[in-house]
């Protein structure tokens, strides 16, 4: 943000709410992706196949499983933050940001100091403004 003498301070040009928007979508649709991969990959689980070697392949599949799902939550969890930060840029008035940021906005996953994931549940975005 700049500092302006008659107005305070002054949101600078950024991403216009149509633009995280698209990010947003794009993110859901990643996620969309890898999860259909991970249902793909699940029916490899159900092979006929009888051995010591297959039962440790079973296993392996269930490990990338489990990694994918959490996968495709962080993923969501991501296109939800971006989309209520596009959200957030919509109610922006038109004088521009506010010093203290998008507090009670929405934004990010509700981590202390108004900031979302900014600072990581520290409360550390509070001190930069001096709450």
């Amino acid at each position: 943000m700049n500092y302006s003498m008659a107005g305070g301070f002054a949101a600078h040009a950024g991403p216009s709410p149509e633009a995280v928007a698209v990010v947003a979508q794009r993110l859901a649709g990643v996620g969309q992706e890898i999860d259909a991969l991970r249902l793909q990959l699940d029916q490899l689980a159900s092979t006929d196949w009888s051995s010591p070697a297959a039962a440790a392949f079973r296993e392996s599949l269930l490990q990338r499983n489990l990694a994918f799902a959490s996968v495709v939550r962080d993923v969501g969890a991501a296109a939800v933050d971006v989309a209520n930060y596009g959200l957030y840029l919509q109610s922006i008035p038109a004088g521009g940001l506010s010093p203290d940021g998008p507090q009670g906005a929405g934004f990010g996953t509700g981590y202390g100091g108004g900031w979302g994931a900014l600072d990581h549940g520290m409360g550390t975005a509070g001190q930069w403004h001096g709450s």
